[in-house]
C-alpha cells in the first residue's frame, strides 16, 4: 500500500541483484577481462539552458532559446538582455533573432499562483460542462426508452381492453337474442349460472327445506362423494362389515 498512490501503483517492475547477476552471465560478460575505459560523468551531460533555470526568468529564457533554434553568441546575448530575468513585476519585451521576432509578456512571480488557479478552474468549469453534457445526453435517452415504453404499455392495454369489451357486446348481443326468443328459460339459465359460479369456491354444498313446518330438516348434500372415496376415508370396521381382529 505505501508503494501506491490513489489507487495506482508507482513501481510496475523490479529487477533483483540476482536476476542481474543472472543478466550478466547469460550475456557473457567478463568484467575481469574488460578493457579499461573513462567513467560516465556523474551529473550527466546538460546544456546552458539547464544551467540558468535557477535563474529568475531562466526557464522562460531556455523556452526563447529553444524556440529561435539559434544558439549563436550574439542571439543567446541579446536572449539574456531582453529583460527576461530579475524580480520586477509585469514583464513585457520583444525578441528578434533573424527574421522571426517573438513578443513576450510574463507576469510577477507573485501573480503565479493566481493564474495557476484561474488555469485550473478554467478546466474544472470545461470538467463540469463536459460531464453536465453527458448527464444531459443520458437522460434525455433515459427519457426516450421510458416513453417508448410507456407508448408500448399503453397500446396493449388498449388492444386487451378492446377484446375484452368485443367479447362482452358480443356475450351481450347472444343472451339478448336468447331472451327475446324465450325470456323465462333465458333468466332461469343466467340466474343457474350466476349461483353455479358464486358457490363454486365452497366446498360443501346443501340444499336445506327451510320451509317445512314439521319437526326434522332435510339436509341434501349436493356434492356427494364418490363411494369409493369415502370408504377410504373411513376408520376399519366402520359402516361396511367386521372390524379385523388384532
Amino acid at each position: 500500500p505505501e508503494l501506491e498512490k490513489d489507487g495506482k501503483r508507482l513501481i510496475d517492475l523490479v529487477l533483483t541483484t540476482d536476476e542481474l547477476i543472472r543478466l550478466i552471465k547469460a550475456a557473457g560478460i567478463d568484467f575481469k577481462n574488460l578493457p579499461d575505459s573513462e567513467p560516465d560523468d556523474p551529473l550527466g551531460d546538460y546544456t546552458g539552458a539547464g544551467v540558468i533555470f535557477g535563474v529568475t526568468g531562466g526557464v522562460t529564457e531556455a523556452v526563447i532559446r529553444r524556440v529561435l533554434d539559434d544558439a549563436s553568441p550574439d542571439t543567446l546575448k541579446t536572449i539574456a538582455e531582453c529583460g527576461v530575468r530579475g524580480l520586477e513585476g509585469i514583464k513585457a519585451f520583444t525578441v528578434t533573432a533573424g527574421d522571426l521576432t517573438l513578443k513576450i509578456a510574463a507576469p510577477p512571480l507573485v501573480t503565479i499562483p493566481s493564474f495557476q488557479e484561474l488555469l485550473l478552474s478554467e478546466t474544472d468549469a470545461e470538467r463540469v460542462v463536459e460531464e453536465a453534457r453527458t448527464y444531459s445526453v443520458e437522460q434525455e435517452n433515459l427519457a426516450k426508452s421510458e416513453s417508448a415504453k410507456i407508448l408500448a404499455d399503453a397500446g396493449a392495454y388498449k388492444l386487451r381492453v378492446v377484446k375484452e369489451v368485443a367479447a362482452d357486446a358480443s356475450y351481450f348481443d347472444e343472451i339478448y337474442a336468447q331472451y327475446s326468443k324465450n325470456k323465462k328459460a333465458t333468466l332461469v339459465s343466467l340466474f343457474s349460472d350466476t349461483l353455479a359460479e358464486a358457490i363454486a369456491p365452497v366446498q360443501d354444498k346443501f340444499i336445506v327445506d327451510v320451509k317445512g313446518g314439521g319437526q326434522s330438516v332435510l339436509w341434501l348434500k349436493v356434492n356427494q362423494e364418490p363411494l369409493q372415496q369415502r370408504a377410504a376415508s373411513a376408520p376399519a370396521g366402520a359402516g361396511g362389515g367386521p372390524a379385523k381382529e388384532e
